[in-house]
């Protein structure tokens, strides 16, 4: 697993940990009638704290990775310029059988070409 795809996952399994978290504390205060200064709420209170903190930080970490992933759209045309550049370059292939291999028109494989000049 990626590492990005790891922090994700930690992130929500952390979010699920904090809402655990806040149901118990609920239970202790509501149902038991426990004050928020007790011996046994305390432990709680501060694992709430700290979870809140880290997925604080992982908020912030996880947003400027998707604000910073290619879109879809993007991704798509990466792929299609290493195809054509492997087809074309590596295999040492024409036009025409770059684009047959590709499975595009001639046209879109000198427009592909074109956008990788640029």
């Amino acid at each position: 697993m990626s590492g990005w795809l790891c922090r994700f996952e930690k992130y929500r399994s952390d979010k699920l940990l904090l809402d655990t978290r806040r149901a118990q504390l609920r239970v202790m205060l509501d149902r038991y009638g426990y004050a928020r200064s007790d011996d046994r709420v305390i432990p709680v209170l501060n694992a709430i704290s700290e979870l809140e903190s880290s997925l604080g930080e992982a908020e912030k970490e996880l947003d400027s990775y998707v604000a910073s992933a290619p879109t879809p759209r993007e991704a798509a045309k990466r792929a299609d310029e290493k195809l054509f550049l492997t087809y074309r370059y590596l295999h040492n292939m024409t036009m025409e059988e770059t684009a047959e291999e590709m499975c595009v028109s001639r046209d879109t494989v000198y427009r592909i070409r074109r956008r990788i000049a640029n």
